[in-house]
C-alpha cells in the first residue's frame, strides 16, 4: 500500500521505512469501508512459512538488519497474539470477524466483496500487484471456490478451542525455530 501510495521507495531498508499519516489515514478509511460487510477471514496452514522465507530472504541480502529481524518477529508474535484474541472474541477493531482455520492451502490472498448491488473479487498477486474483477462468472467461480475452502475450514472465532490452540501452537513453533538461528 506504501508503494502504491508514493510513501516508500522499493530499495529502502526496512528501518527507513515510515507509516505517514496520510498512509494511516487510507488505512482508517479502509475500515471505514468495511462497515457494511460481513467479514470472514481464512487462516492458511502454512500462515507464517511465505513471510519468514522473504524476512530470511532479506536479511541475506542486507536489506534487514539482526535488530530489524528480530523486530518483525516479535511482530509476527504480536500477530498471533491477536488472532488468539480475534479467536476468543470474534471481534477486531470493534467489528465482528468469522476467523477459520483452513485446512488446504490457500495459494493467493483474495478479497471478495459481495453487497446488495456490488460483488467484486480482488485478487492480491505478487506485490503491489492485485486484480480487481467485477465479472459476474469470475465472482461465482471465486464464491464457489470460497465455499469449498469454508466447508473444509474450522470455524475458530468464539468456538474450537483446541484446534485454535494447536494450531497457534504450531505457528509459534516455527516462528520460535526461525528466531533461535
Amino acid at each position: 500500500m506504501q508503494l502504491n501510495q508514493g510513501g516508500v521507495k522499493p530499495q529502502q531498508t526496512f528501518n527507513q521505512i515510515v507509516l505517514t499519516s496520510s498512509l494511516k489515514k487510507v488505512q482508517d478509511q479502509y475500515w471505514k469501508a468495511l462497515a457494511d460487510f460481513k467479514l470472514i477471514v481464512y487462516l492458511g496452514p502454512d500462515l507464517l512459512m511465505s513471510i519468514l522465507r522473504d524476512i530470511e530472504f532479506f536479511t541475506k541480502i542486507n536489506l534487514l538488519t539482526s535488530e530489524n529481524r528480530l523486530l518483525l518477529l516479535e511482530e509476527l508474535k504480536a500477530i498471533l497474539d491477536l488472532i488468539s484474541e480475534i479467536g476468543n472474541t470474534g471481534m477486531f477493531r470493534n467489528k465482528e470477524i468469522d476467523l477459520y482455520i483452513s485446512h488446504i492451502i490457500i495459494e493467493l490472498s483474495q478479497t471478495y466483496l459481495k453487497s446488495e448491488g456490488l460483488e467484486t473479487t480482488i485478487l492480491e498477486l505478487e506485490f503491489p500487484n492485485s486484480l480487481l474483477s467485477f465479472d459476474a462468472s469470475f465472482n461465482a467461480t471465486q464464491s464457489h471456490q470460497l465455499s469449498v475452502v469454508k466447508r473444509t475450514s474450522t470455524l475458530i472465532s468464539q468456538s474450537a478451542e483446541v484446534e485454535k490452540i494447536a494450531y497457534l501452537n504450531r505457528q509459534k513453533t516455527i516462528l520460535n525455530d526461525i528466531k533461535s538461528n
